[in-house]
Parts: structure tokens; C-alpha cells; sequence
């Protein structure tokens, strides 16, 4: 299969102490760059706010993080500091590693472009059509989350950036919780993305989206897993196994550090076995050609079964099964020379030998004539 694409989610956790561009929040955050880049992740992900209205102004505090302050405040203090996008992605690349921002306006996305290779956009903004528009019409693959939505939510938001002509979209199944229950983690739904991909030859999710691409090629498609379980590698290599080509996971340099993010993130050494287990899915799944691998091809030859003579065969003599003149059978060569493949036994049946073959040894499809009405001919 192709290599699948696995990013970890550093989030909000480089903030330090103090929120803001202090010296501090910028180590941390280098920190973790370091951190995926060793766990052997593709990319690394931070979230790019640049101050456009996200919640309305009154709209209180989430439930889920538990310490009453605003989510708009929320967002004021895990702002990135715009100023640090091009320090970071230098950072990324002297770890090897990708760097990425996901975004909540078009002013971010216009922040993020000259550093990016592709465009990340979260779960909540999947109905917002300017900006998935304005995201899409870069000219850089799109990855789009898809928690708290419907399919028929997921299949307008492909549709926007085919229209956008978007040159790839890889959409990711999610469950946005924090952390998600793993028995709500459905990753079914990679199934049915599957199917959907299985459609078109370019692979399009959500054909019904899709099609309004008029008299062009269908959009290269491909599905993946935003997951926010916590145990580092069951859904992450269930979605390998049912065709995911992008993991997403977020990481933290410790859950025990305080902030929003760092509870059900997985820590560095997580981060690791889950690529790893990832990489080892990878390579089990092979390609998919159902072909005799190489491991095999010793018991094949041994093992498996073939037309072998029973007993010495002369040249002329006819092919038989069964009775007292019975001479070949389906059976186990081992370390004899090897026949034609047991499947064409009865056709073989009845043929003439046109050499001589000794007791033990295999009758190839070359070694045997057909008769004509009974008679046979040896060359």
C-alpha cells in the first residue's frame, strides 16, 4: 500500500507558562517538533489563530475543559504567535520533519501558505464554505477533519474544494472528543469511505459532492483517521487495516503539564510505538495481489500438490487415475521433481506420456499429449 501519512498534533501544548511568545513557549514548542520528528511522524501540527471571530462573543465555557474560563479567552491565550511561522517551519526543517498549521479563517490560511505543503482544516469548520473555498483554491492538498458532522455535511465540504480545484482532499474520519470513547470511535466509517474511493479510478469520496466537478477529472481522493482515543495504536492500525492513508494524533511531552490539550494526548514514547505499529501495519498489508510470495515458494514447491507418476511411466503409455493400470495421482512431490499443478488433473487424464517418466516424479503440462478419440500421438 502507500506510505501513510501520520501527524502528530502538538496543539496548544507549547505553551509553557505565560501565554505568548516568550522564550519559554518557543522551546517547548521546538521540544516537540523534536519529539515527533524521533517518533518517526511525516509532520508535525500546530493550530494558527490570527484573531477572526470564531465563537460569537458571549459564548461562554466549554463543559469538557472544566475550569470555567471562556472559550474565547481559550482561544486568546493558545493564539500562535504569528511571528514564530517562519522560525517553526525552519525548525521542522532542520528536524526533518514537515511542519503544518491548521486554521480558522482565510487570514490564517493566508498566514500559513508560504510555509506549508498542504492545508489542514479542523473538524468545526467543516461547514464553512469560504473558507474551505479559499483553502482548496491554494493549489495545495487539503486534509479535512470530519468529527461532530454527517456524511452529507463531509460530501458538501468535498464538493467546495473540488470546485476550488483543490488538487487533493484527503478526508479524515474523527470523533470529536476529548479524549473519545473507543466505543464510539466507529471506524466503520473508513469502510464506507472505502467503498466510496472504490468508485471512481481517481478514488473520489462522496461521489454525490464530487460529480459537480463537470467535464474534468475527478479529485484523487484518500481517507484517514484524526484520532482522539486513547490508547496509542488500536484504532490508529484498525484504520491502517481498513485503508487509511493519514493518521493524526495528538501528542504532549507530558500529560501530567497543564493546558487543554495534554490530557488525552499520547506522550513521546506512545507517539513512537504508535508509528511503529503503524509502519509494521504498513508493511503487513502488502499490496493487495493476491501472488505466491517469495517465504513461500520453497513449501510451494514441496508441499503443494501436483500430477506425479505412482510408478514408472513409459513413453506412449496413456495417463491413468484410478484401477490396476493407475500410474499418476495428485499428490505431495517433496523432493522430486515437481508436475503440473494438481488443478489439472482430469484434464490430464487420459493424455499420452510423450517421455519416459520415472515413479515419484512429476508429469508437466509438457510431458503429456492429448488423445484424439482414444489415440494419441507422441511426438
Amino acid at each position: 500500500m502507500s506510505h501513510v501519512f501520520i501527524i502528530g498534533e502538538a496543539g496548544s501544548n507549547w505553551i509553557a507558562g505565560t501565554p505568548g511568545p516568550t522564550p519559554g513557549n518557543f522551546a517547548r514548542a521546538k521540544d516537540l517538533i523534536r519529539a515527533a520528528a524521533q517518533a518517526g511522524c511525516d509532520a508535525v501540527k500546530f493550530q494558527c489563530w490570527s484573531g477572526a471571530p470564531v465563537y460569537v462573543p458571549n459564548a461562554g465555557a466549554p463543559a469538557y475543559l472544566g475550569d470555567g474560563r471562556s472559550i474565547n479567552d481559550v482561544f486568546a491565550d493558545n493564539a500562535l504567535p504569528l511571528p514564530w511561522l517562519p522560525r517553526l517551519a525552519a525548525e521542522c526543517e532542520r528536524a526533518g520533519i514537515e511542519f503544518m498549521a491548521s486554521v480558522f479563517s482565510p487570514a490564517d490560511a493566508n498566514a500559513v501558505d508560504p510555509f506549508v505543503r498542504r492545508h489542514k482544516i479542523a473538524s468545526y469548520e467543516l461547514g464553512y464554505e469560504a473558507l474551505i473555498r479559499h483553502v482548496a483554491a491554494k493549489g495545495k492538498p487539503v486534509i479535512l477533519s470530519t468529527g461532530a458532522a454527517t456524511l452529507e455535511e463531509a460530501s458538501a465540504a468535498a464538493a467546495w474544494c473540488s470546485d476550488a480545484d483543490a488538487p487533493s482532499l484527503t478526508l479524515m474520519h474523527c470523533v470529536a472528543a476529548y479524549p473519545a470513547p473507543r466505543e464510539q470511535a466507529n471506524l466503520a466509517v473508513l469502510r464506507m469511505f472505502g467503498m466510496a474511493k472504490a468508485i471512481t479510478d481517481y478514488g473520489s469520496v462522496l461521489m454525490r459532492g464530487l460529480l459537480r466537478r463537470p467535464r474534468r477529472e475527478p479529485m484523487p481522493t484518500d481517507y484517514g483517521l484524526s484520532d482522539h482515543t486513547q490508547h496509542p495504536t488500536l484504532c490508529p492500525v484498525m484504520a491502517v487495516a481498513l485503508g487509511a492513508t493519514a493518521i493524526e494524533k495528538h501528542f504532549t511531552l507530558s500529560r501530567a503539564l497543564p493546558g487543554p490539550d495534554h490530557r488525552f494526548a499520547v506522550e513521546p514514547d506512545e507517539l513512537r510505538q504508535m508509528v511503529e505499529a503503524i509502519r509494521a501495519a504498513e508493511s503487513a498489508l502488502g499490496d493487495g495481489e493476491k501472488v505466491v510470495q517469495p517465504c513461500e515458494q520453497e513449501l510451494r514447491q514441496f508441499a503443494t500438490r501436483a500430477v506425479q507418476a505412482t510408478r514408472d511411466i513409459a513413453a506412449g503409455e496413456r495417463l491413468v487415475a484410478n484401477g490396476p493400470e493407475a500410474n499418476v495421482a495428485a499428490l505431495r512431490p517433496g523432493n522430486r521433481k515437481r508436475g503440473a499443478d494438481a488443478r489439472f488433473f482430469s484434464q490430464m487424464v487420459g493424455q499420452l506420456a510423450r517421455v519416459a517418466i520415472p515413479a515419484g516424479d512429476g508429469v508437466g503440462m509438457g510431458d503429456a499429449v492429448p488423445t484424439e478419440r482414444g489415440v494419441g500421438r507422441v511426438m
